[in-house]
């Protein structure tokens, strides 16, 4: 497994690797011109992926949606993998042009098929919303089931291997609870490990649009528990309590009042107010664990104790 990260934005074709690190040196308008009057005389297809990656981004040139979708739909339709993932991703988003789902599934998996990471993890993404080339309609209705958890699994696991960090973290979390997989703590937390040993969070999917904000907020979420997890199972009595109300919430990890509860215990145990004052309203109420009033109390003596500001 690769720890490295690998963005969306890293082209496996070595032609267009070494263009986009001409144009980063040369300077972004220079470099544009002469992309351009390449990409319209020659037609190499990593001269036009280039130049539609600069219109959508407005590197070098005014941003032109709908020029850069064309640019994108010829290097596409010379197999070029990197354009047919930024092609699925413009369709699926609308840019320039009306969202076709079908389509921009077809080109993710087109460019998926040729190994390219970022279309692995988004195509898991678009797996485990319930977006499947095969159950969409043309009006973009979706069911989700269970082979799509099994299909977002397999298709981070590719993303993963090849050290995309938003696909580790969500293995890892499939993996911790068994969702689309056969449940196993010890790989998932590897996994986790190697997501939470990126810098910072993994990048929002750029699927967050489409998905409403989910998949991005999920993804920053999952990211977040991961590292949580590691601090509070060494330990860290605030990321204990953290770690507690994302499980009581299910926010980036399956809820599980059981395990909230046990770890809202560990905080408390070292002196937390807030897990203090939580762990007794679980015991009080039964929350997570058999109740037990008398044990609560005890707790919330503690926290009247523990007051910190005095």
């Amino acid at each position: 497994m690769s720890s490295a990260t690998t963005t969306d934005t890293s082209p496996a074709d070595p032609l267009a690797a070494i263009l986009l690190d001409e144009a980063q040196s040369a300077g972004w308008p220079a470099a544009f011109a002469a992309l351009r009057l390449r990409a319209d005389a020659g037609g190499v297809a990593a001269d036009q992926w280039l130049v539609g990656h600069c219109l959508q981004r407005g590197r070098g040139a005014p941003v032109d949606l709908r020029a850069a979708g064309e640019y994108l739909r010829q290097a596409a339709h010379q197999q070029l993998a990197v354009a047919e993932y930024e092609l699925g991703l413009t369709l699926l988003k609308g840019l320039g042009f009306e969202v076709n789902l079908p389509k921009g599934l077809l080109y993710l998996q087109r460019a998926s098929d040729q190994g390219h990471a970022p279309a692995h993890y988004h195509l898991g993404l678009c797996r485990d919303a319930g977006l499947g080339v095969e159950h969409i309609s043309i009006v973009g209705d979706t069911k989700k089931n269970e082979q799509d958890e099994v299909e977002a699994v397999r298709y981070f696991r590719l993303a993963a291997d090849q050290g995309v960090a938003g696909a580790q973290a969500h293995l890892g979390e499939c993996l911790r609870i068994g969702r689309g997989v056969r449940q196993d703590e010890d790989e998932g937390a590897r996994y986790l490990q190697l997501a939470a040993a990126h810098e910072g969070p993994p990048e929002p999917g750029e699927l967050g649009e489409l998905l409403a904000g989910e998949a991005a907020r999920r993804q920053a979420e999952i990211a977040a528990v991961a590292a949580l997890r590691l601090a509070a199972d060494q330990g860290e009595a605030e990321a204990q309590f953290r770690l507690g109300v994302c499980l009581s919430k299910g926010r980036g990890v399956a809820l599980d009042l059981a395990e909230a509860a046990s770890y809202y215990e560990r905080a408390a145990d070292q002196g937390h107010y807030f897990a203090l004052e939580t762990w007794s309203l679980c015991l009080e109420r039964g929350v997570g664990v058999p109740k037990d009033e008398a044990k609560a109390a005890i707790y919330e003596e503690k926290r009247q104790k523990a007051w910190p500001w005095d």
